[in-house]
């Protein structure tokens, strides 16, 4: 194996031109390919950086008469559900919010959410410092606490460890800080995220919702978003089974309002993933295409090649070397290309994701890791197997005799090239045909 990738090596130096237009072309094939398998890596593919994260659910109302099936919830029905259910584990309700921040330095809008006491342990992330909230702060008239993101710990505070205890002023109200969230933390972040309750994409302050009594006394008020975490074991199916049975026994279960469970994972990328997999299919026949051109640029190179074939077979060589020989070639061919698309992927990952709407969902989050390492070199692998395979099989099937006759041309072995050559034009015309009606 180690001659025959020398050799490899040796027969695509001798010929520049065309090693150089080969592997540029499965370097843009192939680095478009991984640049956009990084986003779907990062935003359908990679599990949400929480605790247990297929079992953080959105439970949202559910109305048949208005086709409506992501309402959200008033206080009173929110608070019968959490007590009533035997399958949530935890369940918090939580809205969109905003403050003033008139503290040191020039006024600024902050904007986040309230929350109740068990929102942290229901999502499944807590501050990197100091703690959630109690039962007893999220109680109306109690000293307000607050629990800040890590950006604006780093911009107010400087990223000071001592921050715990100190006060942050929002609209005319000094609130104590008691917790710290980690970096990249936004929940509920998204312009689309909860609908009918917009939240900023980004989100530097929670503190407790605090429900009234006069929230309390308002069934109608459907103005807050719940999120739930299963018990182990229990399936969505089973919560939302659970709920919407104890919904038709409340007041708002007599107009027909029902429940609807959502898994937070799909909450947040059902909107953008149906996008994303046929982007990904319009850069796969991208490089369908490339592949076509190559075995068509292998195809001519095998007419100059053939006595050069024909002698290695007269020397002995059967033609299952040959074949190994020639897809040695073209897996070197794609594995260079895809060493030069990852390169390219890497450098275009930021000004692919300014391009993409900052509403997609962790779209910062898109890098290159295992899996996108294993992915390029996996897609490598199969290229060149797609574009050398058809080539190295019609390149070794030749009549010795003829071959090495001095001066031959036009022999059957080159007819069928010709064909096979005029049928990839055909089909790279009809991909591309493809792609833009599509």
């Amino acid at each position: 194996m180690f001659k025959e990738l020398r050799y490899a090596a040796r027969a695509l130096v001798k010929r520049p031109g065309f090693s150089l237009v080969a592997v540029l072309t499965l370097a843009l094939g192939i680095g478009a390919n991984t640049a956009i398998f990084s986003v779907v890596n990062a935003t359908l593919l990679r599990p949400l950086p929480l605790r247990d994260p297929d079992r953080v659910v959105m439970v949202w109302g559910a109305l048949a008469k208005l086709q409506a099936d992501r309402l959200p919830n008033s206080a009173p029905n929110f608070e019968a559900l959490k007590t009533e259910s035997k399958t949530f584990e935890r369940m918090a309700a939580f809205r969109s919010w905003a403050w003033q921040s008139t503290g040191s330095g020039d006024p600024e809008l902050l904007r986040g959410a309230r929350v109740t006491a068990d929102f942290f342990d229901a999502v499944g992330a807590g501050p990197m410092l100091g703690r959630a909230f109690t039962a007893e702060e999220d109680m109306p008239n109690r000293a307000p606490v607050a629990i800040i993101s890590h950006s604006l710990w780093q911009r107010h505070f400087g990223g000071d460890k001592d921050v715990l205890g100190k006060t942050i002023t929002l609209t005319g109200q000094n609130a104590q800080i008691v917790g710290v969230m980690p970096e990249g933390f936004q929940f509920p972040g998204g312009a689309n995220m909860i609908p009918g309750l917009q939240f900023a994409l980004q989100n530097d302050v929670w503190m407790p919702l605090a429900i009234t009594d006069e929230q309390r006394g308002r069934q109608g008020n459907l103005n807050l978003a719940t999120i739930g975490r299963l018990k182990p074991g229990v399936s969505v199916a089973q919560g939302e089974a659970e709920l919407r049975a104890i919904q038709q026994q409340l007041p708002l279960g007599t107009i027909g309002f029902s429940v609807n469970v959502v898994p937070l994972h799909q909450q947040m990328v059902g909107a953008i993933r149906k996008p994303l997999f046929v982007l990904l299919a319009t850069v796969a026949f991208v490089l369908l295409i490339a592949c076509a051109n190559i075995a068509n640029l292998l195809l001519a190179r095998a007419t100059s090649r053939q006595k050069e074939i024909a002698i290695r077979a007269a020397l002995g060589a059967g033609r299952r070397r040959i074949i190994r020989q020639l897809l040695t070639e073209s897996l070197l061919l794609s594995i260079t290309g895809g060493a030069i698309g990852l390169l390219l992927a890497v450098w275009g990952n930021s000004l692919l994701v300014s391009l993409i709407p900052r509403e997609v969902p962790r779209i910062n989050d898109v890098t290159v890791d295992a899996r996108i390492l294993l992915f390029t070199f996996g897609i490598s692998i199969v290229t060149g197997l797609i574009f050398g395979l058809v080539p190295a099989l019609q390149a070794s099937r030749f009549d010795l005799n003829e071959s090495l006759k001095e001066g031959v041309r036009g022999t059957t072995s080159g007819a069928g090239q010709n064909r096979l050559r005029s049928l990839l034009v055909v089909a790279e015309v009809a991909m591309a045909l493809v792609l833009l009606i599509g």
